[in-house]
């Protein structure tokens, strides 16, 4: 399977909250970084290894976490991104509400329960919908 570049503008898509996570995971590193170089330099020097010795063996390990996290893991790509055409709402009568989200969800569709609508779901099983649409679910508490 050949890899465009759409393919990896999804994967490496980053929402607002994402790039902020991201920028305080990166703070939180460095500052665990110079915390470790702090607390260790001297006690390196005392074993003759080096002042910054666990600080470079902390490097490395910051290293590998990176080469790991850049490997393509398979991942399952959202249904929304990649077909646009109306589909069916499934038939979810007699699954527990929890299996009826998942199956919507699978679908594509959002979800919303309702406790007060006698179908089990609104629009009706069969009806074709755009992917991302709301199904109210009939949840009965």
């Amino acid at each position: 399977m050949a890899t465009t570049v759409a393919d990896v503008r999804y994967r490496w898509y980053m929402g607002p909250e994402a790039r902020l996570l991201l920028v305080i995971t990166a703070c939180l590193l460095a500052f665990g970084i110079v915390t470790v170089f702090s607390a260790s330099a001297i006690l390196a020097q005392s074993k003759n290894l080096g002042s910054s010795y666990f600080f470079f063996r902390q490097l490395i390990g910051i290293a590998a976490g990176l080469a790991a996290r850049l490997i393509k893991l398979p991942h399952e790509r959202s249904l929304r991104a990649t077909d646009t055409r109306p589909r069916a709402v499934p038939d979810i009568t007699g699954l527990p509400t929890r299996n009826a989200v998942r199956a919507l969800h699978k679908a594509g569709f959002r979800v919303t329960l309702s406790s007060a609508q006698a179908l089990p779901t609104v629009p009706a099983a069969g009806t074709l919908l755009q992917p991302g649409s709301i199904v109210k679910l009939r949840h009965i508490p």
